[in-house]
């Protein structure tokens, strides 16, 4: 499991604008791909809303170095999922 590090207890939906716990959100990454990018990584908050990393950080949601950070979370996520040792669901 990710632990949420140096984040807001909250992060505003950017699709609907509410507000949620940080804990709250989930997080998918695109294990068919190659190299995991902005455009791979979906997030889900507790309303069913979703939206990319890309779409995260235009709102503002995450800083470059924790986009950075979560980019090479997501590579070592897939390359344990190619391996049988890691689901699909992140955290």
């Amino acid at each position: 499991m990710v632990e949420p590090v140096n984040l807001p207890l909250t992060f505003k939906c950017p699709v609907g604008g509410e507000e949620w716990p940080v804990t709250e959100f989930k997080c998918f990454v695109d294990a068919t791909k190659k190299k995991q990018t902005p455009s791979t990584i979906t997030f889900f908050c507790p309303a069913d809303h979703y939206f990319k990393l890309k779409q995260a950080m235009a709102a503002g949601m995450f800083t470059k170095v924790q986009e950075g950070r979560l980019l090479a979370t997501a590579e070592r996520h897939v390359a344990a999922f190619r391996r049988g040792k890691s689901s699909r669901s992140w955290p």
